[in-house]
């Protein structure tokens, strides 16, 4: 997914904003450990997954979704 959002921001061109759901979730995951850039998730592990679900229902707990925010 980073690859195809780094790709994807390249076609300066054509495109001219491009947000991945990987770019909240690290955003978000810095946010709760104090801006710390070492907290930034490979999104390929199981914790990654598991802090994404996490998220996500926190998320529709409040009546919101990643894809409002």
């Amino acid at each position: 997914m980073d690859d195809f959002t780094h790709w994807l921001r390249a076609q300066d061109t054509v495109v001219t904003h491009a947000f991945a759901t990987s770019d909240i979730l690290n955003r978000l995951n810095r946010n709760l450990n104090g801006e710390d850039p070492a907290t930034t998730r490979d999104a390929t592990t199981t914790e990654t997954r598991q802090f994404i679900a996490e998220a996500e229902a926190k998320f529709a707990a409040n009546g919101q979704g990643l894809a409002t925010v």
